[in-house]
């Protein structure tokens, strides 16, 4: 649901019909525009999944997990197509009748984006699983931390 082209559609199969090439990311078999928000700009993030978790985790502040943690499924699915009208499909507008061509400012946008869209969507998914199991305390502290601190008490 936080992944804008899963929120949207511009009768493009979720932007799977816009080939696309991006400046500083190589060339991929299959190159559509879905495929870099999936995949591309979250690995230009971080690679391995567990080491963009860790770097998104670090950047969460309680107030924006707070924040964050609020409204309903709606008002997360309104908010991640507002952000595919903006900045997937409107910074340039896009076009899926020829390949596109999109720049380093479109992939660093793009990367701000996903960023963010995981970082939300990992708190929100704390927030629903916590309240779903009775608890209202939501712990940010990555496992392995957790674990190191109760083998040094």
């Amino acid at each position: 649901m936080h992944q804008p082209l899963h929120a949207s559609d511009d009768n493009d199969a979720g932007g799977n019909a816009i080939k696309v090439r991006v400046d500083g990311f190589k060339h991929q078999a299959k190159d559509e525009l879905h495929g870099y928000w999936d995949t591309q700009f979250v690995d230009a993030i971080a690679k391995p999944p567990a080491a963009l978790a860790k770097k998104l985790l670090a950047e969460i502040t309680s107030d924006q997990a707070t924040q964050w943690a609020e409204g309903t499924f709606d008002d997360w699915a309104i908010e991640a197509f507002m952000l595919s009208t903006g900045d997937v499909y409107g910074n340039p507008p896009l076009s899926k009748d020829m390949p596109q061509h999109l720049d380093s400012a479109y992939a660093a946008q793009a990367e701000t984006d996903v960023s963010l869209q995981l970082s939300k969507a990992g708190v929100r998914l704390a927030s629903v699983l916590n309240k779903a199991l009775g608890s209202q305390v939501a712990d940010l502290d990555p496992p392995t931390t957790r674990h190191q601190r109760r083998r040094s008490r």
